[in-house]
């Protein structure tokens, strides 16, 4: 199916494919949207994320997970996750899980992850930073035929990424990287577009355009302060462990948007790659979300409302950033937890509150259309 999307892309057949996908899945979208809205209910989801691990080998300085590593916790062993896909899969008949980190390759069963999702039916999506693929294990990868894409990082040229990566190697081994699964993968690289590299994203975008990679994500780097961090505790009933968010005084990005446009428009002119800025919402409010308003001038949603995310020990949590967590999947039924009666209230309540401060430019925010 990858190998399938990718010629697909290259014709003019790709768009109207595109298209059809997204009515259904907007059907699918605005129905969920009616029970979530109403009564705080999701319809059991056939896609869910799941972290494997909390270990990762850069120290990347924006990183949610710093936090999280710090408490030391032991992730699930392969047997225990096999336990819990094989449940999932005959329950809630799920089809596709994105493995993501931390570094999902600092696992040394990852493979045997895949393989036995893939024994189950289940497509996977892979987010790493590439550094761990190599010539030894590339093999090994091109084998397992049940991964439908790969999702890596760059935050600009050599120098520039190894600092914002914390490491010196990172930049040449992700390129190894690059060039080992661009022939057998569909791939999308992401930049976080912070003070740093916000000069030097073009030169990222024809750097990916050389290399042969046509899609290239943007997303911002959340910023939150002590004071937004506080409120969205006090709003949810948070513990100091429950929010994994780096804060600071001022929240305002020290580029204008002036700027960010004139380089997106730049961007745009590089035949042959496409770009996309997460979230979508900020095409339609560009100033109130690069100021961090979105909050009081437009209704609001989470997509991570509607997709589960599984911790690497087994607990259904809300998002990267809220850790609160709803039940382990060891001890309760999937169901239970998921429109268990905190999980319901949770998420009404972060509706009637229009979320949280620190949400404000999250790459996961939605609309509510009326």
């Amino acid at each position: 199916m990858p190998k399938m999307r990718r010629i697909l892309k290259k014709t003019c057949l790709y768009q109207p494919f595109k298209n059809t996908r997204n009515f259904f899945i907007g059907r699918q979208e605005i129905k969920n949207l009616k029970f979530l809205e109403k009564e705080g209910r999701v319809l059991s989801p056939r896609h869910v994320t799941f972290e494997p691990t909390t270990k990762c080998n850069l120290d990347c300085r924006m990183c949610y997970q710093k936090q999280e590593r710090a408490l030391g916790k032991e992730d699930l062993s392969l047997e225990k996750i096999k336990e819990i896909f094989k449940r999932l899969q005959a329950e809630q008949k799920i089809n596709k899980v994105s493995l993501i980190g931390a570094e999902v390759f600092m696992r040394p069963d990852i493979f045997e992850i895949i393989d036995y999702l893939g024994d189950l039916g289940i497509k996977v999506y892979l987010q790493t930073n590439g550094t761990l693929i190599n010539k030894q294990n590339i093999n090994q990868l091109r084998h397992c035929k049940n991964i439908t894409g790969l999702g890596f990082s760059l935050d600009g040229p050599k120098e520039l990424h190894n600092q914002i990566r914390g490491q010196a190697y990172a930049f040449d081994k992700l390129m190894e990287a690059l060039a080992l699964t661009k022939n057998d993968f569909s791939l999308t690289v992401n930049s976080v577009i912070m003070e740093e590299n916000i000069d030097r994203l073009a030169e990222v975008a024809r750097l990916l355009k050389e290399e042969g990679i046509s899609d290239y994500s943007l997303q911002f780097e959340m910023i939150a302060t002590p004071k937004d961090a506080e409120h969205a505790r006090a709003m949810l009933d948070l513990g100091e462990s429950d929010l994994a968010i780096d804060c600071q005084e001022n929240d305002a990005y020290s580029f204008k948007l002036s700027k960010l446009t004139e380089i997106l428009e730049e961007l745009k002119k590089i035949k042959g790659l496409n770009v996309l800025i997460q979230p979508t919402i900020f095409y339609r409010h560009p100033k109130l979300y690069f100021n961090g308003l979105l909050r009081q001038g437009v209704k609001l949603r989470c997509k991570d409302m509607l997709a589960p995310r599984i911790n690497a020990q087994g607990e259904i949590i809300f998002c990267p950033f809220i850790k609160k967590t709803f039940g382990s999947l060891l001890e309760q039924d999937f169901e239970e937890i998921w429109n268990g009666r905190e999980m319901r209230e949770f998420r009404l309540k972060l509706l009637q509150n229009n979320l949280t401060p620190v949400c404000k430019r999250c790459c996961r925010l939605g609309e509510r259309q009326e």
